[in-house]
């Protein structure tokens, strides 16, 4: 499934939707002909009957799809829901790979496209930790290509995006991205020589991490 997302990638984002769209239209099918084999299964051990059983549900499936579609602009949101979770799993699968530091980038950076075009109070803890995480590891692989002034914009908003969500949900803040996130930036900053503001980095990432004694 990964490998005909990362495909997809290559050909751009429509590509990416329709992969999408057909894997959760596939995955759908699937789910409804098990439920009726295992249904089948509790009342007869005919195989026959198991298999009538299957394409009956698949049949099913295509009409209950035929007759409820939804709406071309509630698709495309589920579609972009979909993308946005698929490209966080795809992001750590090329991680662990060892790929190319610019693959994992121009992920990172389609995350982000999407995790901003969403209403911001759709977006739920989990998103909030995808899309921030696939800042920090923006900042980080600048950072260490020796990119640190670049590296800054992306973990900037990793943290206030963190700080955000955690003044909002303050009885379970993210301080661990948000220790990484913030120490990654000290880094950056003692990197381009800005020691006073590297220190000052280091104290606010120690605060952040105080934030669940301090609630």
């Amino acid at each position: 499934m990964l490998e005909r997302l990362a495909l997809a990638l290559e050909r751009g984002r429509d590509s990416l939707l329709e992969a999408i769209g057909s894997l959760w239209t596939n995955v759908e099918a699937m789910t409804a002909a098990t439920q009726a084999v295992s249904e089948q299964r509790a009342e007869t051990a005919d195989d026959r009957a198991v298999l009538l059983a299957a394409t009956a549900g698949l049949s099913s499936h295509a009409e209950a799809l035929a007759d409820a579609a939804p709406a071309p602009a509630e698709r495309l949101h589920l579609l972009r829901r979909m993308l946005f979770v698929a490209l966080a799993g795809l992001m750590g699968t090329r991680a662990e790979q060892g790929a190319d530091p610019a693959v994992i980038i121009a992920i990172a950076s389609e995350i982000g496209g999407l995790a901003r075009s969403f209403p911001a109070e759709t977006l739920d803890d989990g998103g909030i930790t995808i899309f921030a995480g696939a800042l920090c590891t923006t900042g980080t692989i600048l950072r260490d290509s020796g990119r640190a002034e670049d590296a800054l914009p992306p973990l900037n908003e990793a943290i206030s995006t963190l700080r955000a969500r955690a003044e909002a949900n303050p009885t379970e803040p993210n301080t661990g991205l948000l220790f990484r996130a913030g120490a990654t930036r000290a880094s950056a900053y003692h990197a381009l020589g800005r020691h006073a503001e590297a220190a000052h980095a280091i104290a606010e990432a120690l605060t952040d991490c105080r934030r669940p004694l301090d609630g």
